[in-house]
């Protein structure tokens, strides 16, 4: 009777664990069958989020297309230091990852 009971309550701990890997297994999935995109954008928005349960910060930049409409993707720190906003050039995405920016010098 007390191995089923640790058993369970092993499971119990687990379960969201394997819950969050599954999920985040299917969300690469479905990043990476998305196509890779090379669009016109401007910069017109950064902001950085600190999570409370973690240390790491989460940087965020927005781009808008040239019909208006917005993206926010997450970039790494060094990435989100080298755009500013009002930055035009060309934005290379899939999905919601952020591949790179090509800063467009003059315009």
């Amino acid at each position: 009777m007390f191995w089923v009971t640790v058993a369970s309550v092993a499971v119990l701990l687990a379960l969201p664990l394997v819950l969050r890997v599954i999920l985040a297994l299917r969300r690469a999935s479905q990043i990476t069958k998305a196509p890779r995109l090379a669009s016109e954008v401007i910069v017109v928005n950064k902001r950085t989020e600190i999570p409370t349960a973690r240390a790491n910060q989460e940087h965020y930049v927005t781009f808008q297309f040239s019909d208006g409409q917005r993206v926010e993707l997450n970039v790494l720190g060094s990435q989100s230091g080298m755009l500013s906003v009002g930055d035009q050039g060309t934005l290379d995405w899939q999905g919601s990852r952020f591949h790179g920016f090509t800063r467009e010098i003059l315009r």
